[in-house]
């Protein structure tokens, strides 16, 4: 749907995860729809497990989220670099995305 860039947010002086819709979906009917209703979905979640979402915006024809920015590194990229995690570990981030999802849903 888009692309999430690290950016710093210059009045609050701080960095910030900015995700942008793809301008060429904007073509296709819904998906600025689609975006706003993320946009909503994500302004009502407020957990540990869950970025917050700051703010939203549009400049021309790019819309975008403001996100909380979480430093670190994708499980993916992790698992990649270290293989396996012990099965504690592994319960343990299991544990915590289930707790964001439970809150979610």
């Amino acid at each position: 749907m888009g692309a999430v860039y690290l950016a710093e947010h210059r009045r609050m002086g701080r960095l910030v995860a900015l995700k942008i819709i793809n301008p060429q979906l904007l073509n296709h009917s819904g998906a600025l729809m689609r975006f706003q209703q993320e946009v909503k979905t994500a302004a009502k979640l407020d957990h540990a497990n869950i970025v917050a979402a700051y703010d939203v915006d549009q400049a021309g024809k790019m819309h975008f989220l403001v996100m909380e920015y979480v430093e670190g590194q994708n499980l993916a990229d992790y698992l990649a670099e270290n293989g396996s995690l012990p099965v504690a570990q592994a319960c343990e981030i299991v544990r915590q995305a289930a707790l964001g999802l439970q809150h979610a849903h």
